[in-house]
């Protein structure tokens, strides 16, 4: 029983070719976006790099099997490859400036003569690169003559536009998918600047989950941005505790005093600290979560010690390991990332990309730096809330 289970498709094969894209546009100014199966497109679509002297279109060709790529590729049928993409880049070189189209593959080229053409890889290598410098090229050899008569043939509906897409037309040969795996994985390393198989592996991993939604009609954009890729890798898929505390209705009037009395305090004070104390049960949570809920809540930043008891749960946590140095730094650094993710400033910034990777030390002095950081975007102080800190 002949069976494809495990075998990439050109499909994932395709993505990851524009996931490298996106993972160097980290690195390369010039790249603004890049777009997976853009919709302005039909056969441009592959993978669109939008670049600031103009759009890259790449086409991408692969093959699970050890197949060549040749002319029967490109000029096969009524309405063949290179015809159609052609036909769509004179429908839109108006509307797009297009400087590049790339039909990748991982194939080889084809290395023999066909129908009285030189062969294919003659015809990339020797001829085209000639061709593009001048457009009436005449080659000595009657083979090669013959592969650009055939392509003028098939392209005769351009008219005055033939040269100039010939100039932008490329072939590019990919690597294998394990080769380009392996690329993925060092560009990872170099923008993360970690080379631990469990932080490469993690990233990989939110990276993969993003191309899910960036490939299908989950997306709510098309255009793939530094901030994007600097979000998905920023994921640190971090374990903690997951609770939310809600302030109990009503309010009393009593309380609502004490908060706007609360509130004026902190925000006169110089002072760097300041504790809110009370006997168990006399509502200092339960105060803070109303403070949380009030509008431009001055609660930017909270964390437990413990697991709060809720009135409808039957039972109390043994608070084990929340109170550590490490739960602190890391949720800390969780709320911030999700808070310049709204700002969509992550890369802007050069958050810490696996923070849950990095050191008590080094957490704590990235939190110190981004609290101040995150004060300047909003223009105001920052204020951290640690509940139960006599745990």
């Amino acid at each position: 029983m002949n069976t494809t289970a495990g075998i990439g498709t050109p499909y994932w094969f395709e993505w990851e070719v524009g996931l490298l894209k996106c993972l160097e546009m980290l690195q390369d100014a010039n790249i603004e976006s890049v777009i997976l199966q853009s919709s302005n497109f039909s056969c441009l679509d592959d993978v669109v790099v939008n670049e600031k002297d103009g759009i890259t279109n790449i086409q991408v060709k692969h093959s699970d099997i050890g197949a060549r790529f040749s002319y029967s590729d490109l000029l096969s049928g009524d309405n063949s490859l290179i015809k159609k993409l052609a036909t769509e880049w004179q429908q839109k070189k108006d509307i797009f400036n297009i400087k590049k189209i790339n039909i990748a593959t991982n194939r080889l080229w084809g290395n023999k003569k066909a129908d009285g053409c030189c062969s294919f890889e003659d015809f990339i290598k020797k001829v085209l690169v000639e061709w593009k410098k001048d457009a009436e090229y005449k080659p000595d050899d009657a083979s090669q003559k013959n592969a650009i008569k055939r392509i003028k043939t098939e392209l005769s509906f351009l008219n005055n536009d033939l040269h100039c897409f010939i100039e932008k037309l490329c072939f590019l040969q990919l690597d294998n998918r394990d080769v380009l795996q392996k690329k993925i994985r060092e560009k990872i390393v170099e923008i993360i600047g970690d080379d631990r198989d469990a932080v490469i592996n993690m990233v990989e991993n939110n990276l993969a989950s993003s191309l899910r939604i960036w490939t299908t009609s989950a997306r709510e954009k098309e255009e793939i941005n530094r901030e994007d890729i600097y979000k998905a890798i920023c994921d640190n898929q971090i374990q903690l505790p997951q609770y939310d505390v809600y302030s109990e209705k009503p309010i009393f009037p009593s309380r609502k005093r004490f908060a706007e009395k609360f509130i004026s305090f902190i925000k006169k004070t110089t002072k760097k600290n300041i504790f809110l104390h009370g006997l168990p049960g006399s509502g200092k949570t339960n105060f803070v979560s109303y403070l949380s809920e009030l509008p431009d809540s001055l609660v930017d930043c909270r964390f437990y010690t413990y697991l709060p008891i809720k009135k409808n749960e039957t039972y109390f946590s043994d608070d084990s390991g929340y109170y550590s140095s490490e739960y602190l730094w890391t949720c800390l650094l969780y709320q911030l990332q999700k808070k310049f993710a709204e700002l969509g400033i992550l890369y802007e910034i050069k958050f810490p990309l696996c923070y849950s990777y990095m050191s008590n030390q080094q957490k704590r002095n990235a939190v110190l730096k981004y609290l101040g950081i995150y004060s300047q975007c909003i223009k105001r102080e920052i204020y951290v809330f640690i509940d139960g800190i006599d745990h």
